[in-house]
C-alpha cells in the first residue's frame, strides 16, 4: 500500500488543505513525511521500548530544578528532544505519563 492511500494519510487531507496556504506546500509535506516517519519507527515494539528508556533517561515526569542554571538548561534540552518526538506522534498527556511509569 502506498503512502498516500493509508487510511491515517486519507484522514488528514482536510487538515492538509486548511493549514496549506499558512505554512506552504513545501513545509507541510516535510511535516507529514516527519509525523508517518516517526510514528513507524516508534511505535513498534523496539522503538517503543527506545522512547521508554528515552523518556525515564531524560526524567520526563521528573522536576527538573537545579542549583546550576546551566544543568537545568542542559536537562531541558534534553527533554524537548523526547518532547518532539511525543508531538511528532501525538500522544496524549496520560500516554505520555505511562511511559515513565511502566515497571522494568
Amino acid at each position: 500500500m502506498a503512502i498516500y492511500e493509508m487510511p491515517a494519510i486519507k484522514n488528514a487531507r482536510a487538515a492538509v488543505e486548511k493549514t496549506r496556504a499558512r505554512m506552504g506546500n513545501a513545509a507541510l509535506e516535510v511535516f507529514f513525511r516527519n509525523k508517518f516517519n516517526y510514528g513507524k519507527t516508534f511505535a513498534e515494539s523496539c522503538g517503543r521500548y527506545v522512547l521508554e528508556d528515552l523518556s525515564k533517561f531524560v526524567r520526563l515526569n521528573d522536576d527538573l530544578f537545579r542549583d546550576d542554571p546551566r544543568k537545568v538548561d542542559y536537562l531541558l534540552g534534553q527533554r524537548s528532544v523526547v518532547l518532539r518526538i511525543l508531538r511528532m506522534m501525538k500522544m496524549t498527556d496520560e500516554e505520555i505519563y505511562n511511559l515513565t511509569n511502566t515497571k522494568d
